[in-house]
């Protein structure tokens, strides 16, 4: 403040420069821009700038000013601050984002905040009266513009890393669409997200997986048959494969009811886009976004570049699942084949071990099947396997499996059934056989029957091969008793002979890792055949170790083979010869024989005298190898 009043021609200037001067005067605070001058003799001038005074000298649209008071109520506005909402006055900015702004400046700390276009910027008044703080407004569109697409990328390029991991991971349709969804809705903080896949047989969307969808939007969703008369987005955009982007929901009758009912979270703007590789339809995809997400119409291009990865990758595990398919189903019948029964079977007498539970096995033979082909054609035979094959298929449960196990024959795997259950089931199935119907290019119509074998594990045989095997021999007593029936094993085969217990820790070192848990596994099964294949193969034709060609031997040979026979050969050419011979000729003594003979001829003349006229008779009277 100044010591003495000042001189009259000081206050004259000052007054014609719109400055309003306070000497120990601060009554009129908040009035104006308070400053505080050093003038000469150490004196200072406390000077008020006039708010109308200052902003009047710029341009409203590119700075403005406001006072708030510490209860934080807006006091007075000037220039750009009227067009911010939150500082209009009679506003109070703590229930706004400048409320953060507001209580950093009153504790001290002068703070800044880039809100919808302007740079707020505030500063606590000169301490005479704490109670209030200025913010000054200004301009900042280019900045708020950089910072928008700075977020904007940031955000994409994080989506679209969380989604390629996801895509990345999953390999059959199911579980990507599941995945894929999950992670786009939480990468781009959606408010949901459907994709179906599309049914070509039915030409029709099938909902595959979803997020932020109610139960509402499950039954309205679930299944799209495509036409003339879209009645929502999805069907829309796959008839017309092209995509749609809605800035709001209620911008299309499509869409003004139906999401915003079937939405846990309100919705905002919409994407849609069609899922193609090449001229294949593949799927569509909604992206649903949140109403508050102002963002949401910025990121449209994010949106078309998850739906082409996901297109890709959607058709890769299509490719995967078809040759899956293929490998593991009959391709005229389109059920399981005789690989597929197989492993499943194993899989479920390791499970029935387990949990000491039943398993049923049946074995179907189509009647009169030769005749009918040598009457009708080779054409009309492939008819009657379908029709028995679709009708195995749709007559059991959704767990159990109906394979082709070849030509006519047919295997059923009943899980958890007992025998009387699957007699039943076996009887049932016969009856549905029974009622078909072949009509030939005659008109003649030709009824169709199959005969019918049951048996059960453990009680009709304690292995894979012992069950099946009974199920066949009862197949073939139904046969004798006049076809279209059933019969079912009434006793357990014969155990095989026991099997030498097989260590394979000795093989360490000498066989990889990975090859060594692969035998483990197929020894559980009995399957020595695969694990000494898996030896041949790992060991090689050259390299492989005596050790591992002797085991390689001792896997095919029953437990009484004489103890000669089990000496570590000279030459394991020989050996290895004869390991490969047995393991591709098959259980019979006579292939045992022949397999043998085949290897003694071609070292005939040798001087290693391995295996001799004695060795190939003792062979040939050996009990079948399991």
């Amino acid at each position: 403040m100044p010591d003495a009043p000042l001189p009259h021609e000081l206050k004259t200037a000052l007054l014609g420069a719109g400055l309003l001067v306070h000497e120990n005067d601060w009554s009129d605070y908040g009035q104006g821009f308070p400053l505080e001058l050093e003038i000469p003799n150490g004196r200072s001038l406390s000077l008020s700038l006039d708010w109308a005074a200052l902003f009047s000298r710029f341009d409203e649209g590119q700075i403005g000013g406001a006072v708030i008071k510490d209860t934080g109520e807006v006091t007075q506005s000037w220039g750009l601050a009227r067009r911010v909402p939150v500082l209009a006055k009679g506003q109070n900015i703590f229930e706004s984002p400048v409320g953060l702004l507001a209580e950093s400046v009153f504790r001290g700390f002068p703070s800044h905040l880039l809100l919808n276009g302007v740079r707020l910027l505030g500063a606590g008044l000169p301490a005479h009266d704490p109670t209030h703080l200025l913010v000054l407004v200004v301009e900042a569109a280019e900045e708020y513009d950089a910072w928008r697409k700075a977020s904007l990328s940031e955000r994409k390029a994080d989506a679209l890393k969380r989604i390629g991991k996801a895509l990345n991971m999953n390999q059959t349709q199911q579980s990507l669409a599941v995945a894929a969804t999950h992670s786009i809705a939480s990468a781009a903080e959606l408010a949901a997200v459907m994709l179906w896949t599309y049914n070509e047989e039915q030409n029709a969307l099938e909902l595959a997986a979803n997020v932020g969808a109610n139960r509402q939007g499950l039954q309205f969703f679930g299944h799209l048959p495509l036409g003339e008369h879209p009645k929502c987005l999805a069907d829309l955009v796959a008839t017309e494969r092209k995509p749609i982007v809605l800035a709001q929901a209620e911008d299309s009758p499509l869409t003004a009811e139906i999401e915003a009912k079937i939405c846990y979270l309100p919705p905002g703007g919409i994407v849609v886009h069609p899922l193609i590789v090449g001229d294949n339809l593949l799927g569509v995809i909604e992206y649903v976004g949140r109403a508050d997400d102002t963002a949401f119409t910025d990121t449209v291009d994010l949106y078309q570049t998850i739906s082409e990865h996901l297109a890709l990758a959607l058709h890769s595990a299509h490719l995967f699942e078809a040759t899956e398919r293929l490998a593991r189903h009959d391709p005229l019948t389109g059920i399981a084949n005789h690989r597929a029964m197989q492993d499943f079977l194993a899989a479920k007498v390791t499970e029935s071990n387990r949990n000491k539970s039943p398993l049923g096995v049946l074995m179907i033979d189509v009647d009169h099947f030769r005749k009918f082909n040598e009457e009708e054609g080779h054409d009309a035979g492939d008819e009657v396997l379908r029709l028995v094959a679709r009708t195995l298929r749709d007559q059991v449960r959704t767990y159990d499996l109906a394979a082709r196990y070849g030509g006519e024959e047919f295997t059923v795997i009943l899980p958890d059934l007992d025998q009387r259950r699957t007699e039943e089931a076996a009887d049932r199935l016969r009856d549905a056989i029974s009622k078909l119907q072949y009509v030939n290019a005659a008109g003649q119509t030709r009824q169709i029957t199959a005969s019918f074998g049951v048996a059960n594990y453990p009680a009709n045989g304690n292995t894979p091969s012992l069950v099946l095997k009974a199920a066949d021999l009862a197949l073939y007593e139904a046969k004798r008793n006049g076809r279209n029936c059933v019969a079912t094993a009434t006793q357990a085969l014969p155990k095989p002979p026991e099997l030498r217990p097989f260590d394979l820790s000795p093989l360490k070192g000498l066989v990889p890792a990975e090859a060594l848990a692969e035998c483990a596994r197929e020894l559980e099964t009995y399957r020595r055949d695969l694990v000494a294949l898996k030896l041949l193969e790992v060991c090689g034709t050259d390299g492989i170790d005596a050790l591992a060609r002797a085991f390689t031997l001792m896997l095919l040979l029953p437990e009484k083979t004489p103890e000669w026979a089990l000496d570590l050969p000279h030459d394991w050419s020989v050996a290895l010869n004869l390991a490969r011979a047995l393991v591709h000729a098959g259980p019979s003594s006579r292939d045992y024989l022949r397999a043998g003979a085949t290897v003694w001829n071609y070292r005939q003349g040798s001087e290693s005298g391995f295996l001799d006229p004695e060795f190939l008779s003792i062979l040939a009277s050996q009990p079948e190898a399991a």
